[in-house]
């Protein structure tokens, strides 16, 4: 790509930090694959498809959940290992999950409900940034959510 092009292709893939107020803690998922880690809800959006609405329907179909009160909170840019040759964009949510109740996709093999406090002893993959960026956000947005 010379310095003048502008991308024609790129993969645009939100997540959600799901918060749970009432147990003050955060949605993780892990997937399927058996080399793969814990992380956040998320997914490509569909052709033309806002990325609000690419959230809405993306933890919805993962997890059954209809989350509210969406505040983008951070983008990141990287590679999807499914498609190494496009670009890899994502902005992520920090959302207010209405319950805890989840219905996990095939996608999906299990989840868990981490409260905030115990962060410092789970690893999980979190697409592009930490745990402490999570809390950080979860302390800033915690009363509008």
């Amino acid at each position: 790509m010379k310095d003048n092009e502008i991308w024609t292709n790129v993969l645009i893939a939100p997540t959600a930090i799901c918060y749970h107020a009432e147990s003050d803690s955060v949605l993780f998922l892990r997937p399927s694959e058996p080399l793969l880690n814990w992380c956040l809800p998320g997914g490509k959006a569909h052709y033309g498809e806002n990325l609000e609405a690419a959230i809405r329907r993306e933890v919805f179909e993962e997890t059954g959940l209809s989350p509210e009160r969406f505040f983008a909170v951070d983008t990141w840019q990287g590679q999807n290992a499914k498609y190494e040759d496009i670009p890899l964009v994502s902005v992520t949510y920090l959302c207010r999950a209405p319950t805890r109740e989840v219905t996990l996709s095939e996608e999906h093999g299990t989840f868990v409900w981490k409260p905030v406090r115990e962060f410092d002893d789970f690893q999980p993959h979190t697409g592009g940034f930490n745990l402490k960026t999570i809390a950080l956000h979860i302390a800033h947005l915690r009363d509008y959510l």
